[in-house]
Parts: C-alpha cells; sequence; structure tokens
C-alpha cells in the first residue's frame, strides 16, 4: 500500500465529493441537514486547522470555529 499524506487523502475526499455532487448539493443545500453540515465543516475547519499548527509548530494559534 501506497503512503499518502495527510493532504493527499484530503484531495482525494474532496474528488469524492466532486463525483457525487448532486448528494451534497441536496444534503448542503436545498435539504439543509444542519447535523450533517455542521460535522461537515467542523471536520474540515479541525482538518486544516491540524495542518497548519502543523507547519507553523505552533500550539498556541487560535482556531475560529464555524
Amino acid at each position: 500500500m501506497k503512503y499518502q499524506s495527510a493532504w493527499g487523502k484530503m484531495e482525494i475526499f474532496l474528488e469524492h465529493i466532486a463525483d457525487q455532487a448532486d448528494f451534497y448539493k441536496i444534503v448542503l443545500g436545498s435539504k439543509r441537514i444542519p447535523l450533517f453540515r455542521e460535522r461537515l465543516l467542523t471536520s474540515f475547519a479541525d482538518f486544516i486547522s491540524s495542518k497548519w499548527i502543523e507547519k507553523k509548530g505552533s500550539k498556541k494559534m487560535k482556531v475560529l470555529k464555524v
């Protein structure tokens, strides 16, 4: 099995979202399922902020919640 970076995994996940665009448009758009939207956005924010902290090497960075 080939090693993938965390950003590579994020890229694969974003490609999945693109492939399933109709589903995500309904769930995030017209139907607006709040729990699903909140968890998805929280997951993205946590992933990005954790990678930012790793890159900057600072645990004192203030992260805004969405």
